[in-house]
């Protein structure tokens, strides 16, 4: 089969939660044409973090004595 001389392509690729308003979106496009190629990509990332709560435990193990570190948020 003989590969074409042009051509190309487009992808959009979007991870959307209404419930936590968050978006990650993305955008790519190729084209080529003989030996030569032109591409672009886009991406975006969007979030409403004002209501986000974040708690962390964390446990570090030493020789002596253990470490532990609490987050709360």
């Amino acid at each position: 089969m003989k590969s074409p001389s042009q051509g190309g392509f487009i992808l959009t690729n979007t991870n959307q939660a209404v419930t936590t308003l968050r978006n990650r979106s993305q955008l790519t496009g190729s084209y080529f044409k003989k030996k030569s190629e032109w591409s672009i990509q886009y991406n975006t990332t969007w979030r409403d973090s004002r209501k986000e709560y974040d708690n962390k435990e964390e446990r570090f193990i030493g020789r002596e004595y253990d470490i532990i570190r609490n987050q709360y948020d």
